[in-house]
């Protein structure tokens, strides 16, 4: 029995580098498949190789269907998969890229408000937009500590930041009032 769960898991390991191989193709149909395979994989360790065949440079159509894939995940683990690649260093000039396949996906980010807030306050003015954007969308409910690290972050930003009418500032405004809002449905949860 045992030799036999440790052929499968070589079998799925094999079909898994198979098919990131595939990504790496410059044919289009190829990268499809590839990519579709890999839905049915279901493996988070599979973003990563995947998010490293995106071109930031120029917008191609291999790009479009791997941010189609990555925003289509499903899988709930993969949620902090996404996350770490998002704050790996070494990653920023894929972040942009990743921060928009969050705000179409199907999955709940709620639980990362206060790393979204991170990343608005300390980004450029489109990291920040993202960001709003992810923000705006979150489902809810909210974590009392998590709106509490935002709000912390949110107050460094604001006393830090000579410019606060500058387009990323107005962002973090806007940013600022939904933390409060969520705020307030904190405590009246609380209430009750």
């Amino acid at each position: 029995m045992e030799e036999k769960a440790k052929k499968s898991t070589g079998t799925k390991k094999a079909k898994i580098e198979a098919l990131l191989l595939d990504v790496k193709s410059s044919n289009t149909t190829v990268v499809k498949t590839a990519l579709e395979g890999l839905k049915i994989v279901g493996e988070p360790s599979i973003l990563h190789p995947i998010l490293l065949e995106l071109n930031t440079k120029n917008h191609t159509e291999k790009n479009g269907l791997i941010l189609e894939f990555l925003a289509c995940l499903k899988d709930s683990k993969a949620r902090s998969v996404m996350i770490n690649l998002i704050q790996q260093s070494e990653l920023k000039e894929y972040q942009q890229l990743l921060l928009s396949t969050i705000w179409n996906s199907p999955l709940d980010y709620t639980e990362y408000l206060e790393v979204f807030v991170d990343l608005a306050v300390k980004g450029d003015f489109m990291t920040t937009l993202e960001c709003l954007t992810i923000i705006e969308n979150l489902e809810g409910p909210f974590a009392e500590k998590s709106v509490m690290e935002a709000q912390v972050l949110l107050g460094a930003y604001a006393e830090s930041t000579p410019d606060k009418n500058s387009q990323k500032g107005m962002l973090i405004s806007e940013i600022a009032l939904l933390i409060k809002d969520f705020q307030r449905i904190v405590d009246a949860d609380d209430e009750y």
